[in-house]
């Protein structure tokens, strides 16, 4: 019970990492928003950063 758990849970982690990571990336064409007008927070994408090598868009 404990593993799936685990599991899910870094599911979720890794979902929400790339999840922040595209909306930091995609500035919409025509918006006129700026990086610096669109930062997005959350507490664990700095911890979370090492996966970033490890994770790629599918698109």
């Amino acid at each position: 019970f404990a593993a799936e758990d685990a599991m899910r849970r870094w599911k979720v982690l890794r979902e929400r990492f790339s999840k922040v990571r595209r909306q930091k990336a995609n500035i919409p064409s025509g918006s006129g928003a700026s990086s610096e007008n669109q930062e997005i927070e959350w507490s664990l994408y700095n911890t979370l950063l090492f996966l970033q090598p490890h994770v790629q868009n599918r698109k």
